[in-house]
């Protein structure tokens, strides 16, 4: 049996801004050999390379009252670990995207009815090819 060192490591920054009834916040992500593909078996075709992945999230929301609008924004990206990697998976996603615009109604303090709208787009690794969608969602939640 083989055995190789692996090392991953990561990190991660939060910022929020709050006033009166302006929320904004930012996320950003950065890791390398954190993934869950290919985690356990030896990295990138027994090598012991990891692939590189890093994102953000960005978002606002206001109220107007008992209304609040949001839009928040997000990418997640994948690099490949090596040249091998990238000959036997060109089709490796590279990047997922998403936007979201949503209403959300205080009816009570407890239940607050919801309308969003989104748009999801995956994009493979060399331009292969990429997926979109662009979904809604119309709903109650409860907290307690």
């Amino acid at each position: 049996t083989q055995t190789y060192n692996y090392r991953g490591s990561g990190g991660d920054v939060f910022v929020t801004f709050v006033m009166n009834d302006l929320e904004v916040f930012g996320y950003y992500y950065h890791a390398n050999g954190l993934g869950t593909t290919a985690l356990f078996d030896l990295g990138a075709f027994g090598t012991g390379d990891t692939r590189t992945s890093w994102g953000y999230l960005a978002q606002a929301t206001y109220k107007f009252g008992p209304l609040k609008v949001g839009f928040n924004y997000g990418d997640s990206r994948l690099n490949f670990a090596n040249s091998a990697d990238a000959a036997a998976n060109p089709g490796l996603v590279a990047s997922n995207r998403k936007g979201t615009l949503g209403l959300y109604y205080s009816l009570t303090k407890n239940l607050t009815l919801l309308a969003e709208g989104s748009r999801v787009k995956s994009v493979s690794q060399s331009d292969l090819g990429s997926n979109q969608s662009w979904t809604g969602n119309v709903g109650a939640y409860l907290e307690f």
